[in-house]
């Protein structure tokens, strides 16, 4: 598996900054109708909580990174995530595109995805999570995070951009 790192980073005049911070062998799970639902009570059931757990992971994950917990966002992240890219090479990737923005200013839910079984990831649960973020030096931007649920039940975050 050949590892990559893709961090782009675009300032467009003093209120625009568009990067992306993420490390994946391969592209970020995109959700087809059939993926997205489960059937019948039971499966609906089972999307619930998947909805509720992946967002609260999300959201943690992205206060630590407010925090400036670059480091344990690492130890934090899917076991896929830390086989690409080390702790040193995220948390200099953070502290060069992430740290720049400034403090969040607001952080509001915008969408949330499932998908199961992408195409080109190993099989199982995935969630994309969506937030309009609002940043000291960056007021209208956006997170798009992956999450993959562990063989634990653990959602863990699996990529992370800001644009």
């Amino acid at each position: 598996m050949k590892k990559s790192l893709f961090i782009t980073a675009t300032l467009a005049c003093s209120l625009g900054v568009n990067f992306s911070i993420f490390a994946l062998p391969t592209p970020v799970p995109q959700v087809t109708p059939s993926q997205n639902s489960l059937k019948g009570e039971e499966g609906q059931g089972e999307q619930s909580a998947a909805m509720i757990e992946s967002a609260q992971a999300a959201k943690a994950y992205v206060d630590g990174l407010d925090k400036q917990e670059y480091r344990e966002s690492w130890t934090q992240g899917d076991e896929l995530f830390q086989h690409t890219i080390s702790q040193g090479e995220w948390v200099q990737a953070l502290n060069l595109s992430r740290k720049p923005l400034g403090q969040v200013r607001s952080r509001v839910l915008k969408d949330q995805r499932p998908a199961w079984d992408p195409r080109g990831l190993p099989k199982g649960a995935y969630m994309v999570v969506e937030y309009e973020t609002s940043f000291e030096n960056a007021p209208s931007s956006g997170e798009l995070l992956t999450l993959r649920k562990g063989s634990d039940g653990t959602w863990r975050v699996l990529t992370y951009q800001v644009n």
